[in-house]
């Protein structure tokens, strides 16, 4: 495996200049609220795509798979002593109610679904790396749940055959 995490900040860092800088003076005319997110996302998949997969993999179409993560990136939290704690939801839902949760074991499988943040009326911060648990030893019952993981306390990780 492959530490990517410079590139993924990077992307990040991208990625929230881009929503702060234009994307958020869009959002009001007057009094109307525009909503601008989904022309956003479209154009935050690409930029991940070309900053990070494809420059890593060299090929030229790398997107989400049917369960809507990047096989391709692992995300890794920092357990520390206390272990880490994150936030979790069943997938697909169209108003998510998030739950506390402390991460102990490191036998959880995780894969980057893209950034997040509470809101997108303000700056943005992306905070949080959305994912989602694949496989785990100690806590089954969450598999194909998604979390929110900080985003500076986790390493992503990449295997080139994956890409």
């Amino acid at each position: 495996m492959e530490d990517i995490t410079d590139k993924i900040f990077a992307y990040r860092d991208c990625s929230r200049h881009l929503w702060n800088s234009y994307f958020l003076n869009l959002n009001t005319k007057g009094e109307i609220w525009l909503d601008y997110q989904d022309e956003f996302e479209a154009i935050n998949s690409i930029l991940l795509e070309d900053t990070v997969l494809r420059q890593k993999s060299g090929v030229q179409s790398i997107t989400k798979n049917e369960g809507n993560y990047y096989q391709a990136i692992r995300v890794i939290p920092n357990l520390g002593p206390l272990g880490f704690e994150a936030l979790f939801a069943p997938p697909a839902q169209s108003h998510t109610q998030w739950t506390v949760i402390q991460l102990k074991a490191d036998d959880n499988d995780f894969r980057f679904m893209g950034f997040f943040d509470w809101t997108t009326a303000q700056t943005m911060e992306n905070q949080y790396a959305r994912v989602r648990l694949i496989s785990s030893g100690s806590l089954p019952q969450y598999i194909g749940y998604d979390f929110l993981l900080e985003a500076w306390n986790v390493v992503y990780m990449t295997e080139s055959k994956e890409l």
